[in-house]
């Protein structure tokens, strides 16, 4: 053991996967005590250990084979030691023992146990520090936006006669009113059977989260009345309306609320949607305004377009979404569904079942319509010269000494999405964009019940919270999130409409 002094050789730390490093701490000959370079080495390590989870740490300690075994175990052991005493100095106080990690000591003279040769620095004046790191869980951030493709629900798809008027009801009870030779087909073979108009409602806090809509327009708040989305197609090419060409569209408003005005969506290049609008008024009316009104088509009066009309949309009258009505001599032609109808009224044919609610049905709802429930025919309504996304909204005004920032504990990234949605009105506010840290929802109003919706998609599954809060000033909010199947997430989001 009593030789010249060996030159200090420098550390290396090999890596041997992505969990496990060694790392060489040299010593003198005939000491323990450390180098210079081994009391850096040590400190290094120290601040790499603290940047990971750590599974166990290994020491072992050697000696070379120039004194007696005895003689060398025993200056292993405290080399052992002056390593780990230095290195418990470099971590912050009990680090170790806060992980619950007890370090393994083993220290050799001149016998190695021969699996230990083939890694292992055996033979060398020097301690090998192991340590074995818990083994990171890869996460594949997949794309929100392909999460939101799935939830989107498929459109209603109506077949338009392009030459002819046409009223359309919704599953929700919206109503679409198109004028013949509304659409410029120039780009299509104008021999078609039909042109395919197809149509998303959007009425409920669930409907807006499944479409991944917000209300917010103008960096402001918005409540809405209803959304729509409208896209007509021949052939798979899409047409767009006729210059100056218009719908009328009249959605259902059970609660009317004042100050409406139409708003066209606008996305942006990451995908965001915002709302804006010209100034558009939107007018609310009721039943008996709709009997004093001229027609939304000025040729006819209102009452004569209403009242023969209307109650054929009521629910208990037609076992289907769609009519078509050709105003000259108001004949109507029925497609499949009305074969109902016919069965109601003993019919075999459609011009018995034309006559039959010409002369009876409709003198019956001329005669009763003062009288009749108006639930249903309570509608916002307006015209618009653009198809995609519109919205019937109103902005939501709250005094600034009541508004406030709500931040979620909840990292903006690949694969997250997060909105504050309203309880007591119709509204789903979109976080701020101006930042890359976490979820934040400014001008939010003090007080106001909410749900917290926070989302994530990732290694192909599905987390989602959605949590009852009441928002307070300055408040920070810590999502619990609970994984979802895909129809599990849809039928939640869909609970949130009754």
């Amino acid at each position: 053991m009593k030789r010249l002094l060996l030159a200090i050789l420098l550390h290396t730390a090999i890596l041997l996967s992505a969990q496990q490093t060694i790392t060489t701490i040299y010593f003198e000959n005939d000491v323990y005590a450390l180098t210079t370079q081994g009391k850096q080495t040590i400190r290094e390590l120290g601040i790499s250990i603290q940047q990971k989870e750590i599974k166990s740490i290994l020491l072992f300690g050697y000696a070379d084979s120039s004194a007696d075994n005895e003689y060398n175990i025993a200056l292993s052991e405290n080399r052992i030691k002056s390593v780990l005493t230095s290195l418990n100095s470099t971590l912050p106080d009990n680090y170790l023992q806060s992980k619950n990690i007890q370090p393994v000591l083993k220290w050799f003279g001149e016998e190695i146990p021969g699996e230990m040769r083939k890694k292992l620095n055996y033979g060398e004046k020097c301690v090998d520090v192991i340590v074995n790191y818990k083994q990171e869980e890869i996460v594949k951030k997949n794309s929100i936006k392909d999460l939101y493709a799935k939830l989107k629900p498929s459109p209603q798809i109506f077949c338009v006669n392009h030459d002819r008027d046409t009223i359309l009801r919704a599953k929700n009870g919206t109503l679409v009113c198109i004028k013949a030779n509304s659409f410029d087909l120039s780009a299509v073979n104008l021999k078609i059977a039909c042109l395919k108009f197809k149509l998303i409602e959007g009425y409920s806090n669930g409907d807006m989260l499944m479409n991944n809509l917000t209300t917010v327009g103008h960096d402001k708040q918005l409540e809405t009345g209803g959304m729509l989305y409208v896209e007509a197609e021949v052939n798979g090419i899409i047409v767009p309306l006729k210059k100056d060409a218009d719908i009328v569209y009249m959605l259902p408003a059970s609660e009317p609320k004042n100050d409406m005005q139409l708003f066209l969506a606008n996305t942006d290049a990451s995908g965001a949607m915002t709302w804006n609008t010209n100034g558009q008024r939107i007018d609310y009316f009721n039943a008996e305004v709709y009997l004093k009104r001229s027609s939304i088509w000025e040729e006819r009066s209102y009452c004569n377009f209403w009242c023969r009309t209307a109650n054929l949309f009521r629910s208990d009258d037609i076992e289907g979404n769609r009519w078509h009505s050709i105003w000259k001599g108001y004949k109507y032609e029925y497609p499949i569904e009305m074969d109902s109808l016919m069965k109601k009224y003993r019919v075999t044919n459609y011009a018995s079942l034309q006559r039959i609610l010409k002369k009876e049905r409709m003198k019956w709802i001329e005669s009763n319509i003062n009288s009749a429930l108006t639930d249903d025919w309570n509608y916002y309504v307006f015209n618009s010269t653009n198809l995609g996304w519109m919205n019937c909204d109103r902005f939501y005004e709250t005094p600034e000494r009541l508004l406030t920032n709500v931040e979620l504990n909840l990292k903006m990234e690949e694969g997250t999405d997060a909105k504050l949605v309203f309880r007591s009105f119709k509204s789903v506010m979109s976080p701020n964009n101006n930042t890359t840290d976490k979820y934040t929802f400014s001008r939010v109003k003090i007080g106001e019940p909410v749900w917290v919706y926070a989302v994530k998609y990732e290694n192909d599954k599905i987390y989602m919270c959605l949590q009852k809060a009441t928002i307070e000033e300055g408040m920070t909010f810590q999502p619990e999130f609970k994984e979802y199947t895909l129809q599990e997430l849809k039928k939640a989001l869909l609970w949130m409409n009754t």
